[in-house]
């Protein structure tokens, strides 16, 4: 079915898609924005730290931006542009010094209001640092024993990406965090481990030797919680675990050792990412499971009908994950 015209949306699609910074096209006219791009827009979002995602999805910034093109009255993509620009900060492609010039050169205004608009801009979203206060409330840092414990669906998150085979179920089974305690206490048994036998299941194990790094690093980190019942970030709201974005981050505190081979030295590795994986659903073959371990990408276009899909009618699409597959 062919993608309908975005002159032809309804208008409060409009304005969604102009004036949530993370919705915003790449270009000034929606209808020539490709898939690629929406695609690369959407891998560096999901790089960002938290809060600055929770700012990009925000329907307060899109009020904002619109009471900026409300005050000197400005078209739907000239909104479009700024909201565009807002984002490619956060990117790092652009610098706040940069912005009159750039609104001078898409926009049709002089001078002195696209240094007023800068200004608007800087004070009211760039300064704003709600978005980190409120995201800083939500953190908590506990043990993976007392996640489970306290936020049920720590346990149905996905730390890797491909379906891990467990001795009791016939099929492969999702890789959730539970799945893969389960593994581990399977292979090794339940109780605590060392970092030895840890790291010999991270790199030997039947379902951890195709592991990329990063996923290596994130199990290491959940299985080094559950051993030593050091602290995890926890995001209360989203009940899920917060992985650091950095590689080789010190704030980590974790390293694993890898068995040495051939005589080598042991090798560490640190944790870094932060991946995210959003299917709470459970396989069939899982239903039945009582784990022992737990005592207690932007907006689309519309319908041909002129209607919004349903993630269009609510900007604020999961958390702050913006689903870009269906532009």
């Amino acid at each position: 079915m062919e993608k309908m015209k975005f002159l032809n949306w309804k208008k409060e699609n409009q304005i969604v898609k102009c004036t949530i910074p993370q919705c915003a096209p790449v270009v000034k006219n929606p209808d020539d924005e490709t898939k690629e791009q929406l695609i690369a827009r959407q891998e560096k979002f999901l790089k960002l730290p938290e809060a600055v995602k929770d700012k990009l999805v925000s329907q307060q910034v899109s009020e904002k931006i619109q009471r900026i093109g409300k005050t000197f009255n400005l078209q739907i993509l000239e909104m479009g542009v700024i909201a565009r620009y807002v984002r490619n900060y956060y990117f790092g492609e652009v610098k706040l010094e940069d912005f009159p010039a750039l609104f001078l050169k898409e926009i049709e205004i002089d001078l002195n209001k696209a240094q007023e608009i800068s200004r608007m801009i800087i004070e009211g979203i760039i300064n704003d640092k709600s978005f980190e206060t409120a995201y800083q409330g939500k953190i908590k840092e506990v043990s993976i024993s007392e996640a489970l414990k306290q936020y049920r669906k720590i346990g149905d998150q996905m730390i890797t990406n491909n379906r891990i085979k467990i001795r009791v179920f016939p099929d492969p089974v999702r890789p959730s965090i539970k799945n893969w305690i389960d593994d581990y206490y399977e292979n090794l048994g339940a109780g605590d481990h060392g970092s030895i036998e840890r790291g010999n299941f991270l790199f030997h194990g039947v379902n951890t030797k195709g592991l990329s790094t990063l996923e290596r690093q994130k199990l290491g980190m959940v299985l080094k919680s559950l051993d030593e019942n050091s602290p995890l970030k926890i995001n209360t709201e989203k009940e899920e675990i917060i992985f650091d974005q950095t590689e080789n981050s010190p704030s980590s505190g974790f390293k694993i050792e890898k068995k040495a081979e051939n005589n080598d030295s042991p090798k560490t590795i640190s944790n870094f990412g932060n991946m995210k994986f959003s299917s709470p659903q459970k396989m069939t073959s899982e239903k039945s499971k009582n784990p022992s371990y737990i005592s207690p990408i932007g907006m689309g276009g519309a319908n041909q009908n002129g209607n919004a899909n349903p993630s269009q009618t609510n900007p604020k699409v999961k958390g702050n994950i913006v689903d870009l597959r269906n532009p």
